[in-house]
């Protein structure tokens, strides 16, 4: 009877164990999974701010070279820099 009651706490340690393993697991790809997100949000938003900076710099300079940019015209709060 001893030995049944050894048996049975050692199969459920040995679950406790395999199922704390599981939970922690799951724990560290969630907190690398946010880490990832946070990290392309963050490069994302980085990308976004020098967009506009290096658009409006680029065009400056096309038409400072007196090249034409693009086809497409220059945003409308931006077109008075562009009119000759």
């Amino acid at each position: 009877m001893r030995e049944e009651e050894e048996l049975r706490l050692a199969t459920e340690a040995v679950q406790f164990a395999r199922e704390r393993e599981e939970e922690a697991e799951k724990q560290r790809k969630r907190k690398e999974y946010n880490k990832s997100l946070n990290a392309e949000a963050a490069q994302l938003a980085f990308q976004q701010e020098l967009t506009k900076a290096f658009t409006f710099s680029y065009m400056q300079l096309m038409h400072t070279l007196g090249l034409k940019a693009s086809a497409q015209k220059p945003y409308e709060s931006e077109s008075r820099l562009y009119r000759s």
